[in-house]
């Protein structure tokens, strides 16, 4: 046993004697006394009865010290899984969190070939290296002009040739990594 598991065995033994003792001093024992004096119990059934009792407040003693430990550890861990946002951040988050749903399954797809490109410039007739895998024209054309209708992604269209450029904003890159990708998962241009 290394000093940190006695240290936490001590603080669990602690907070347990403390809660065991609080309920041995409950009215438990004296209505057991008061039954046992109204029915006439002997001595050996009266022990044994405070015994029983003694043991079954042990184990609810255990469970509250457990339950109320649980709690603690809960709320920070839940204060720890919890990003810190800046309101500009929060509302960016949200944003992409609604279109995300709009778009489904294909704007996952396309935001992380994007995401991975940097930048796609489609001109017509489209090459199919520019087309997310799986996916054709034009559903990869409606998920990102909703996004850019959004903020989520910039578009730049040169007026009157039909090109257009999609890109990541800045603020939106580690959002979309948050969103679009799993933990750990490496987020790697084509360039790279």
């Amino acid at each position: 046993m290394n000093q940190n598991d006695e240290s936490s065995f001590v603080l669990f033994g602690k907070a347990l004697l403390g809660k065991w003792l609080a309920l041995l001093g409950s009215a438990a024992f004296t209505i057991v006394g008061i039954y046992a004096l109204v029915a006439q119990w002997r001595t050996r059934w009266l022990i044994s009865a405070e015994i029983v009792l003694g043991i079954a407040l042990f184990y609810i003693a255990a469970w509250q010290a457990w339950k109320e430990e649980r709690g603690k550890r809960m709320a920070v861990e839940g204060q720890i899984a919890k990003p810190k946002r800046t309101a500009a951040q929060q509302h960016d988050f949200d944003t992409v969190s609604s279109a995300r749903k709009l778009t489904g399954d294909k704007g996952r797809t396309a935001l992380r070939f994007l995401r991975r490109r940097g930048n796609i410039t489609y001109d017509f007739p489209v090459q199919n290296s520019t087309i997310p895998p799986g996916m054709n024209i034009d559903d990869t054309m409606w998920v990102y002009n909703h996004c850019a209708s959004e903020g989520v992604v910039k578009c730049y269209e040169k007026p009157g040739s039909g090109v257009k450029t999609f890109s990541i904003p800045p603020n939106m890159a580690p959002i979309l990594d948050e969103l679009l990708f799993e933990e750990g998962q490496k987020v790697t241009s084509e360039a790279e």
